[in-house]
């Protein structure tokens, strides 16, 4: 299991890294509402998969997931995603942890869209290209989204999607307290205590979709 490592906030630099860029570029290209923008950033073996997993949303490859972008986008007006914090791990090769507000304006009529999110992106050594995003999401709202605005493809095909009531009724981590508790385990290893940070990091039970995320899902951390 490999050293947490350290990590950088993210402030705007005067002179951006290949990888920073890339990071910009891809919150610049969701905002656009522009498909092919999007997918000019991804690698070939691009994959997506949205978290919590008891949403029963799909893993999606760079084909699967132009046409999820493609129907989530044809309902905004607008659309732009702020970030908050950039935060570039330095255990992993190449990724960067991303917490952003999101903010649009649906068709029809129908209002403004806001929401919150995590991203873990994940590049190609040259960091030029994204070869993997895991968007942890605010459940209620994704749900919201499922049942109000999306086309039907934004569920899993073949598989049930939770209902907001099964939510409710659900006690569950929010995706911003994983997201709190994962930079203590970063900063307990950067102050100099890897161990008990390893430790925090696979007993604690807000972290659970983060245990998912890095060691038990097919795709693992490149070290």
């Amino acid at each position: 299991m490999a050293d947490l490592g350290e990590y950088n906030p993210y402030s705007p630099p005067g002179n951006n890294t290949k990888d920073e860029s890339t990071i910009t570029a891809l919150l610049d290209a969701y905002g656009s509402l522009s498909v092919p923008k999007l997918l000019d950033l991804l690698a070939s073996n691009f994959t997506h998969r949205v978290l919590p997993e008891s949403l029963g949303m799909p893993v999606r490859g760079k084909r699967a997931f132009a046409e999820h972008a493609a129907g989530i986008f044809a309902i905004f007006d607008s659309f732009r995603m702020e970030p908050r914090e950039i935060l570039k791990v330095e255990g992993w090769k190449e990724t960067w942890v991303v917490r952003a507000h999101m903010y649009g304006i649906l068709k029809g009529g129908k209002g403004e869209w806001k929401n919150e999110c995590v991203l873990i992106v994940k590049m190609d050594d040259e960091g030029a290209l994204v070869e993997e995003i895991q968007e942890f999401v605010d459940s209620a709202k994704a749900v919201e989204m499922k049942q109000r605005h999306a086309p039907k493809s934004f569920g899993a095909k073949g598989r049930r999607t939770i209902t907001m009531e099964e939510h409710d009724a659900t006690p569950a981590a929010s995706f911003l307290t994983m997201f709190c508790w994962f930079l203590v385990c970063v900063l307990v290893a950067k102050l100099g205590a890897p161990v008990l940070a390893l430790v925090i990091l696979w007993a604690h039970p807000t972290l659970e979709a983060f245990r998912r995320s890095f060691f038990l899902t097919p795709i693992r951390p490149r070290l």
